[in-house]
């Protein structure tokens, strides 16, 4: 392996609990298998592979609409940098049930069968995620997020 250059790449959200949602631009280091030639990517455990949005972000978009029961377009305002156009009071911010269907990006495993409704299996994910807090609030919400600016 040796270095084969740097990435700039986007992550949406906040990266810390409290502060406000923004665009971040975050320079990453390519590497180049000698062998193979393939091309790695180092980053930060908090960029979710795939994903525009960082972990936190994720998991907090996650907890809120499915351990607060908060609607889609509220929890868009909370973690998203960009303004809504307010569709999402019609159909709900359409991310988080794509969210809620890949539990394995954030590293958890699906209990609930994937015919489960979203909400449903954002709440499995969520309660997952806070089981791994090392200090547990009483709070799903805050547990989950403490997780993940743990990983």
């Amino acid at each position: 392996m040796h270095g084969h250059g740097l990435r700039t790449r986007l992550c949406l959200g906040a990266l810390g609990l409290g502060d406000s949602p923004a665009i971040h631009s975050l320079v990453l280091r390519r590497y180049r298998c000698r062998g193979c030639h393939a091309v790695m990517l180092a980053c930060p455990r908090a960029v979710v592979g795939h994903l525009r949005y960082g972990l936190l972000a994720v998991v907090l978009a996650l907890a809120l609409w499915a351990a607060e029961g908060e609607p889609g377009h509220a929890v868009r305002r909370a973690v998203s940098p960009f303004r809504s156009a307010g569709y999402e009071r019609f159909h709900g911010w359409r991310c988080l049930p794509r969210w809620a269907q890949r539990p394995a990006l954030l590293g958890c495993r699906p209990r609930s069968p994937p015919t489960s409704p979203a909400r449903e299996m954002a709440l499995d994910t969520v309660r997952q995620l806070s089981t791994r807090a090392l200090v547990s609030t009483g709070s799903l919400v805050l547990d989950a997020c403490a997780a993940a600016l743990r990983c």
